[in-house]
């Protein structure tokens, strides 16, 4: 009886859990559109410029982060960086999916999710980067580039990894036509 008992509870655990994890995807990708509202705002300028701080959450870890304010304004003082890994899987999944509700013209929110995401140097994050490096949109492709690069430079392990990517010419020239330089450790496909 208590063995069943406790099957139970786990099942009731496990259960509300993996709802939990579905409902913060589904909440997140329910508010891309006006996510991409405010991240147009924001980087025209219109909701005020400078820096501020806010919380990266890195799985158990917190990062505090002084950024410009886009980051702020489109995602608040507090930002789990799996809600911007489901933004870039999201962004990803519409290049096969026009249904996709990333589908369309989203530079603006991917600028600030990519700008972001850099900050969490967090592994898990390179695979995603390196295939948004198709994307159709040359700025997400720069920006892109431009996380990928901090990323290496600020963490001898990610740099490693890094290393062995294959940058597409078209994406180094939008990272280098926003003045970003370009180091000699890039592999141009």
């Amino acid at each position: 009886m208590k063995r069943s008992f406790k099957a139970v509870i786990f099942c009731v655990i496990w259960v509300f859990l993996l709802r939990s994890e579905i409902m913060a995807e589904e909440s997140v990708l329910l508010r891309v559109k006006a996510l991409q509202e405010v991240a147009k705002r924001s980087n025209g300028g219109a909701m005020g410029c400078g820096v501020g701080s806010f919380k990266l959450y890195v799985g158990k870890e917190s990062k505090n982060i002084t950024a410009g304010l886009d980051a702020i304004h489109v995602f608040g003082k507090e930002i789990n960086i799996e809600d911007l890994k489901i933004i870039l899987k999201s962004r990803i999944d519409s290049y096969n999916n026009k249904q996709s509700v990333m589908y369309g013209d989203f530079s603006d929110l991917c600028y600030v999710t990519l700008d972001t995401v850099k900050y969490g140097l967090d592994p898990t994050t390179i695979p995603i980067l390196e295939n948004l490096l198709q994307d159709p949109s040359g700025a997400i492709k720069g920006w892109c580039v431009i996380s990928l690069i901090y990323m290496a430079e600020n963490n001898g392990e990610l740099k490693k990894r890094i290393e062995g990517i294959f940058f597409p010419q078209d994406a180094i020239k939008e990272a280098a036509g926003r003045g970003t330089e370009i180091p000699s450790w890039i592999k141009i496909k």
